[in-house]
């Protein structure tokens, strides 16, 4: 024989209350995990290529692999100010923040540049990343930004500097209108709104922060090369974070 239980309420209708009867004030608090994975293709346009007239369209190839894992911990208080209202405080902290770009050699077969048979993955010998000087011949590695990489099997061309702090505030405000415990015929609804607010700078990526020498500088040229269009460079935009003391 089953026996019924009372049914509680999720995470996302339940909502912290004040002045009630026999509860005159709440404090509710959780702690929320996230893990983000995130895996982009990046591609360039290429200029200059054989056989392309002057009205053809310009070819978009194949470049590199960006690749980031970062994981986050928020732990969040919610008060009461009210009946049925409360507010909402969150302080998401970055426990690891790691980013890569690979070259792309997904294809099969994977043909690199040199041979006989046209090229159809990327190396050192035709990236336009390399070629229009945003990072030197051997990368960027930031666990040892003087060498790099200097394997050329190996496929990675940039790791960046594990992150970890805080990154941003969030404040919100919740009320339920339709309190189930005051209103059977309720739904348990509850209407929020919230402001993340940043208190950490905005990075931006910038090759001139890499102080070593790269082909363009040992060719003279310090400006855009002919061959790439900059509005396809691999431009990754994220947030620096407040580190904890």
């Amino acid at each position: 024989m089953l026996v019924a239980r009372p049914a509680m309420a999720g995470p996302y209708s339940d909502v912290a209350s004040a002045t009630d009867e026999d509860d005159p004030f709440d404090v509710h608090t959780e702690i929320d995990y996230e893990l983000d994975i995130r895996r982009v293709a990046i591609k360039r346009e290429f200029t200059g290529l054989p056989g392309l007239g002057p009205d053809d369209p310009i070819p978009v190839v194949r470049d590199l692999l960006f690749s980031g894992i970062r994981h986050t911990l928020t732990p969040r208080v919610r008060l009461s100010v009210f009946t049925d209202l409360a507010l909402t405080f969150g302080l998401p902290i970055v426990i690891s923040d790691k980013r890569t770009l690979e070259f792309d050699q997904r294809a099969t077969p994977c043909v690199f540049p040199g041979g006989a048979e046209p090229a159809t993955c990327v190396n050192r010998d035709n990236s336009t990343t390399l070629d229009d000087g945003l990072l030197p011949d051997n990368g960027y590695d930031a666990q040892d930004p003087a060498l790099g990489f200097t394997d050329p099997a190996d496929p990675m061309i940039f790791r960046g500097v594990g992150r970890w702090g805080l990154d941003q505030l969030h404040l919100g405000i919740q009320w339920a209108p339709m309190n189930q415990a005051e209103s059977r015929i309720a739904d348990g609804s509850v209407a929020g709104s919230g402001m993340p607010t940043q208190i950490a700078k905005t990075l931006i990526a910038s090759s001139s922060e890499v102080r070593i020498e790269t082909r363009n500088s040992q060719r003279g040229n310090p400006g855009w090369p002919r061959r790439a269009s900059p509005k396809a460079a691999t431009h990754v935009a994220s947030k620096t974070y407040v580190p904890l003391l």
